[in-house]
């Protein structure tokens, strides 16, 4: 095509340059991460917490690697902490930082406002990873997540522990607390087991089926899995395709 001729170029060299354009890529990454009470719980090896520190660790490392920026924002029914996405190791480090800060984590659950603080916050189109076991979900939350997907590109990355989904069957007692209240109760977990683990099926459908109306991507990560297995998945043939 003529109009990329250098013709300047070209005269003074004497043979035809023609001027090559790379595309500048900067993906923007920002890692909304819950760390209410409900997080700190688990029944496998490590709690809830710990496994999604480990994934945004992993995945923000692979990120800086190729040279894109990455942020994050720590939230519960408060705002935390919230780091504007930065490029290079410095970086990563305070993300290492401020997920391994104890003090950051528990308290009550508020996706609603992590979200609204997450428009006035990021620019467009953002990749926005939003890192949670979604437990406590509040009225309207359905809404706020379309607002998030019309501005940014969305992923849920959904952490269950194995007692978020199936009751124990070999014991006769267990107590239970609300993890947002001091309320407990003392039950036979055989007498609720059948509609526990069907309420907490149609929970994590429900919740699916939500991110995939708004065209976002949506993972389930189990604290008794390989998780890191299923994070090389996800990082880069969704994030690297984005």
């Amino acid at each position: 095509d003529a109009k990329f001729i250098d013709w300047k170029a070209s005269i003074r060299s004497d043979k035809l340059i023609i001027r090559q354009f790379t595309e500048e890529r900067n993906l923007q990454v920002f890692f909304l991460i819950d760390v209410s009470n409900s997080m700190i719980f688990g029944s496998a090896k490590k709690i809830k917490c710990e496994v999604a520190a480990e994934i945004v660790a992993a995945l923000s490392h692979n990120i800086i690697e190729s040279n894109d920026s990455v942020g994050y924002g720590l939230f519960s029914d408060k705002i935390k902490n919230f780091v504007y996405p930065f490029l290079g190791m410095n970086q990563f480090f305070n993300i290492l930082d401020g997920i391994s800060t104890y003090q950051h984590y528990g308290g009550g659950y508020d996706l609603n406002k992590a979200v609204k603080y997450l428009l006035s916050f990021l620019r467009k189109q953002t990749l926005v990873i939003i890192v949670s076991d979604f437990i406590g979900l509040k009225k309207g939350w359905e809404t706020s997540l379309r607002l998030a997907a019309k501005k940014f590109d969305l992923i849920g990355l959904m952490i269950r522990d194995p007692r978020d989904q199936i009751l124990p069957a070999d014991i006769t007692q267990v107590v239970l607390q609300d993890p947002y209240s001091d309320t407990k109760i003392i039950l036979d977990p055989k007498t609720i087991k059948k509609e526990f683990e069907s309420y907490a099926k149609h929970d994590i459908e429900f919740i699916k089926e939500t991110f995939e109306k708004t065209k976002a991507d949506f993972t389930i990560i189990s604290t008794d899995s390989e998780y890191m297995k299923e994070v090389v998945g996800l990082s880069f043939s969704e994030i690297e395709n984005r």
